[in-house]
C-alpha cells in the first residue's frame, strides 16, 4: 500500500514538474548532466521509478540499512551536557 501511495505521489510530481518550458528544460538539463548526455533519459526515469516492486525496496533495505551503516544520536536538552560535567 505504501509503495503505490509513493509511486502515486512521484507520477503527480513527475506530471506537475514538466508543465512549463522552464520545467521541460530543466529535466532536459539534468538528463544532459548526470545522465552523460543522453536527453532520452528525461523520461526514462519515470518508467524506473513506477516499474519498482516490493521486492526491490526490500532487496535494498537490506543491503544498506546494516548495523554497520547505522548511526544514533542521543539529543539532550540544552544544558544537559554541561550539567553532567560537573
Amino acid at each position: 500500500h505504501e509503495l503505490e501511495r509513493t509511486k502515486n505521489q512521484f507520477a503527480r510530481d513527475y506530471i506537475l514538474g514538466r508543465q512549463t518550458v522552464q520545467d521541460k528544460a530543466n529535466a532536459l538539463g539534468h538528463a544532459f548532466v548526470l545522465h552523460k548526455r543522453d536527453l532520452s533519459t528525461a523520461d526514462g526515469e519515470y518508467d524506473i521509478f513506477m516499474n519498482i516492486k516490493p521486492a526491490d525496496v526490500q532487496r535494498v533495505a537490506k543491503t544498506y540499512f546494516t548495523p554497520e551503516n547505522r548511526l544514533v544520536m542521543h539529543i539532550l536538552p540544552r544544558g544537559a551536557a554541561t550539567q553532567g560535567a560537573k
